[in-house]
């Protein structure tokens, strides 16, 4: 007697999704665009050191351009190991950071500084550098200190670097009225961090709760002092209108603000005949674009790549991220947590970067010239949606991506 086979629908239903959904995939990785980052795409690995082609592309770019920007995506450990790899090949002796002018300069006298000395700073002032708070990032400053590299920080004050911010303002101060008063708020901005780490309510800092007497206070106080000891003042009172948006003041006022510093430096440098040959940016990816950034603005990158051109030198734009992994929130407010993330996810910043992503193995790095992609759109031969992605062929030259990222760590290993 002939057998039937039932027919079994739901199986039937499973397994066309099963077969789409495959299709769907392999058409994401086999686009325009996935067919031309895979040709220009060059794989390397870590095992101590970097080896591979892809390392030798950005070693040879590194080279090749007097100023090199890395954009990258904060807290992740390993973007501060490719940094201290890069400058262990490559003699820089400018380091520009996403930090202030008071953090830059504290930070690069302590990297010099004996481990005791250190290790007792970060103890006492925990998150005060921002993101060189960082286990990770602060051995690059030491390295780079080792070096006798300069470090220029361009930003506006951290939430939570008001405290050493202060405690410099006060040992710049000459009058006994001007320093007692700055080192009672450093007292008190210390003391407010610590309850917002407690309480995770960042209302509670310095920065946050304080008011425009406190600010007009130690102007009248401080008339008189040394131009060091006003200009600190007056980042601080810029910092804290930014973070309060007083007068307007908001995003766009800090990448100005960061442009007029870069400015200042630049020319400052210029007059006195000490410009460098080497320099090193380190930001977060938003900023180090050459063209129009993610946030519809002109930032930094725009700014170095036109000063490259006026000096008849050049500016490479160089973006690093995780496919996936875990990054620091850089949130002492909410004990420093680690995050899990994945470009994979359609929430994920980054997800728009996917057909480069896709294309990376589990185990090896990728560095992608974009270059050739940035050509291709020019010339109408490629399409590109999205504006993250947009931004980021159109602003950087080169793109590498770490298979699977770690965050980085504060100096104890703590997390605390």
């Amino acid at each position: 007697m002939k057998q039937t086979r039932s027919f079994d629908f739901r199986t039937l239903c499973i397994g066309f999704i099963c077969l789409f959904g495959c299709l769907g995939a392999a058409a994401q990785t086999d686009s325009p665009l996935s067919r031309m980052a895979r040709q220009n795409m060059h794989v390397f690995t870590y095992n101590g050191s970097f080896e591979g082609q892809g390392w030798q592309k950005v070693l040879e770019m590194a080279e090749k351009h007097k100023y090199f920007l890395i954009g990258e995506d904060h807290g992740l450990a390993e973007i501060p190991l490719f940094t201290k790899e890069l400058i262990s090949h490559i003699d820089y002796d400018l380091f520009v950071a996403e930090i202030d002018s008071i953090t830059a300069s504290i930070a690069r006298h302590l990297a010099a500084a004996p481990t005791s000395r250190i290790d007792a700073f970060h103890k006492e002032n925990p998150s005060a550098l921002s993101f060189f708070s960082a286990k990770e990032e602060f051995e690059l400053l030491t390295r780079l200190s080792k070096k006798r590299a300069d470090i220029w920080g361009l930003d506006q004050a951290s939430l939570f670097s008001t405290g050493i911010a202060l405690r410099r303002l006060s040992a710049l101060c000459k009058s006994k009225a001007a320093k007692e008063l700055t080192t009672r708020l450093a007292d008190l901005s210390d003391d407010l961090f610590k309850e917002a780490a407690e309480s995770g309510n960042y209302d509670t800092l310095f920065i946050y709760s304080s008011k425009q007497i406190v600010f007009d206070h130690l102007k009248e106080v401080l008339a008189g002092e040394s131009r060091e000891a006003t200009s600190i003042l007056k980042d601080l009172e810029e910092s804290w209108q930014i973070y309060n948006g007083i007068n307007g003041a908001g995003y766009s006022t800090r990448i100005g603000g960061m442009k007029s510093k870069l400015l200042n430096y630049y020319l400052q440098q210029a007059s006195e005949g000490t410009k460098s040959e080497k320099v090193l940016y380190k930001f977060g990816a938003y900023h180090l674009g050459k063209a129009e950034s993610y946030a519809g603005l002109y930032d930094v990158g725009n700014l170095v790549s036109h000063l490259a051109h006026a000096e008849g030198r050049s500016s490479y734009h160089l973006m690093i991220v995780g496919k996936k992994g875990e990054q620091n929130t850089f949130l002492p407010t909410e004990g420093m947590k680690t995050a899990p993330f994945n470009m994979e996810d359609k929430k994920s910043d980054l997800h728009s970067l996917l057909p480069f992503a896709r294309l990376v193995d589990d185990s090896k790095w990728a560095f992608f010239d974009l270059t050739p992609v940035r050509q291709a759109y020019r010339k109408g031969e490629l399409q590109i949606t999205g504006r993250l992605l947009k931004a980021t062929i159109m602003g950087y030259d080169g793109l590498v991506i770490i298979p699977e990222a770690t965050p980085s760590t504060l100096p104890d290993s703590s997390g605390k």
